[in-house]
């Protein structure tokens, strides 16, 4: 069963994933969301596939630039805003922790298996149809 805490954080990160960023992911999300999938999986990480495993280390370095940006007062650029938004958006990572989650609990033999991905996939896509339609977000790509 999950824990009071997993249940918080996924509520926590589905509220701020559709009403704070409808058309733009905040500086302060990046890395926050790349490390809550990171913790919950780096006991896996050599079992990893080498895609999740990329996604966790760029999404673990545009979190860095983020943070850089925000000590420095600088903004970051467009192009990792508009990459951001699609790819680490708290829409993609509930797509992927949930998932993640549900699989290691209930169906850990299957965890990075083909059904896994299945599930990931779903996930995702649904997170942003509810985005993009329900709570009028910014579809992923413009």
């Amino acid at each position: 069963m999950f824990s009071e805490n997993t249940l918080i954080t996924v509520i926590i990160f589905c509220i701020i994933a559709f009403s704070s960023e409808k058309h733009y992911i905040g500086r302060f999300s990046l890395l926050p969301y790349v490390l809550l999938v990171y913790f919950e999986i780096n006991e896996n990480w050599s079992i990893l596939p080498d895609l999740l495993k990329l996604w966790i280390i760029i999404g673990f370095v545009i979190g860095l630039i983020a943070l850089v940006s925000i000590i420095s007062n600088d903004p970051m650029s467009s192009t990792i805003y508009d990459l951001s938004y699609a790819i680490y958006s708290g829409k993609t990572v509930m797509g992927i922790y949930i998932p993640l989650i549900l699989f290691k609990e209930y169906f850990p033999t299957f965890l990075f298996e083909p059904l896994f991905f299945a599930a990931m996939i779903i996930g995702i896509v649904s997170f942003w149809y509810v985005g993009v339609n329900i709570f009028s977000n910014d579809p992923p790509f413009n």
